[in-house]
């Protein structure tokens, strides 16, 4: 239901808040946001490092056509995985700020019972619909038999992607310090498997599962770190009670949430069916290691977006509008320097470490890499908008937003891709771009100058 609060944000507020952080850069780097951000992003960086090391020893092993195959069993598993899976932790965070506000151990407890619930049903579901659905996927993009059979085969990941409770708890508790360890242990993991793999000369099997297996240790450390916050602070999912209308809520916010990640789908996975279907088989692996190459520009943001969708969430629940539009704006001016910065570094140097490390058949692909480069840039440095329009519990405007903007990307990309293949689909991911970040600025800049807020 929608409330009106007297504490009012006016344009003319944002724009002195805009002048002040553009000023004062460095005030920028203070305070908890930031802070919690550092620990996470030095955890992940080191962790990126090594997981781009078993990505190239990944490629050079098994070649660029052959990690194509690899590729695009881990998309297509990851694909089923994101639709299927509900997105427990949104609402583990939304709701438990509340819940913890108050002191609520028995709200705690219902939230992460249903939200367990959520992620194993989920995960079984996930299971059964990847594995018999493959032979059709494959027969609609022409995968040979080697393509689907190793889809089946990653399909099992799913399973064992129960997790969504769990990230819910560690950052909802800020224990980022935790997920750092988590991320640290998965990619020491892939790199040892993947070593012992290279020694043994293995085949594409053997790097699958080494990929698969290492992930599934990661599961099973998030879960185990979730399970000892959650003792300690007493939040007992097993326990009965808690406010029945708040797990309604909880439910109704989880399942909004998971329709957006649905609707978001195709321009986090059909990409890379596109490139294989349009271009090539190769081509889609080289498209996997464009995807890994821009996380030095992604998954140094993602650290971010953990720590201020709590932090914005908490003080949405508090009412701190001001202080909500300071943060948002703090980030957002990080954000762009560090994107640029990072940015022209990796297009700078591309024709160097390309052939270096991939191989020689890479630089053909430069030009494609530039403007692939480039627009993960912009979306790195709009960022803050989507944990802002989260926090102020806009879901359902959000999966208007995400589907529309997936239909098109959806379009733009089988009509350009058809016409012009690598050049048509990273126009499809910049219109995808300014779709998504415009109108969420756009609607959060009116819920925030309104005085409104979803309770």
């Amino acid at each position: 239901m929608a409330q009106t609060t007297s504490k009012r944000i006016d344009i003319k507020k944002i724009l002195v808040e805009i002048k002040y952080s553009f000023l004062h850069p460095a005030e920028i780097l203070k305070g908890k946001v930031f802070k919690n951000t550092a620990v996470l992003l030095s955890g992940d960086a080191l962790a990126r490092i090594i997981s781009l090391l078993s990505l190239t020893l990944t490629v050079r092993a098994l070649g660029a056509e052959t990690f194509g195959i690899l590729a695009l069993a881990e998309t297509y598993a990851k694909l089923i995985d994101r639709i299927l899976n509900f997105q427990a932790w949104s609402g583990v965070i939304k709701f438990g700020a509340e819940a913890a506000q108050k002191g609520d151990k028995q709200l705690m407890g219902s939230i992460i019972r249903t939200g367990y619930l959520l992620d194993i049903g989920s995960a079984l579901c996930g299971l059964a619909v990847a594995y018999f659905v493959a032979p059709a996927v494959g027969k609609l993009l022409n995968w040979h038999e080697l393509v689907v059979s190793t889809a089946r085969l990653y399909s099992f990941l799913i399973l064992f992607n129960v997790t969504g409770t769990a990230t819910g708890i560690l950052r909802l508790t800020e224990r980022f310090s935790l997920i750092a360890t988590q991320r640290l242990v998965y990619s020491f993991t892939r790199l040892s498997a993947v070593l012992f793999v290279v020694f043994i000369k293995g085949s594409l099997k053997h790097f699958v599962l080494a990929w698969m297996l290492s992930e599934c240790l990661g599961y099973l450390v998030l879960n185990l770190f979730a399970y000892k916050i959650s003792s300690e602070r007493k939040w007992t999912a097993l326990s009965r009670g808690g406010n029945s209308l708040k797990t309604k809520q909880f439910i109704s916010f989880v399942v909004w949430t998971n329709l957006s990640s649905t609707a978001d789908v195709p321009v986090k996975f059909l990409d890379v069916f596109f490139v294989s279907r349009f271009v090539s088989i190769e081509a889609a692996g080289v498209y996997k290691v464009f995807q890994q190459i821009s996380h030095v520009l992604k998954k140094p943001v993602e650290p971010l977006y953990q720590v201020v969708y709590p932090h914005f969430s908490t003080q949405v629940a508090s009412k701190d509008f001001s202080g909500l539009v300071k943060s948002v704006l703090k980030a957002f001016f990080f954000l762009t320097v560090a994107s640029a910065l990072a940015s022209l570094i990796l297009i700078a140097s591309s024709r160097w470490w390309f052939p270096t490390f991939f191989g020689d058949e890479f630089l053909k692909y430069t030009n494609y890499f530039v403007l692939y480069i480039s627009v993960q840039a912009i979306n790195a440095a709009t960022l803050p908008v989507h944990p802002l329009f989260l926090a102020l519990g806009l879901v359902r405007k959000n999966f208007a937003i995400q589907l529309t903007a997936n239909l098109c990307f959806i379009v733009a990309a089988y009509y350009l891709g058809k016409a012009t293949g690598f050049y048509g689909i990273i126009g499809a991911l910049a219109l995808h771009l300014f779709l998504t970040t415009g109108l969420k600025a756009i609607f959060s800049m009116f819920e925030l100058s309104s005085g409104k807020i979803k309770k």
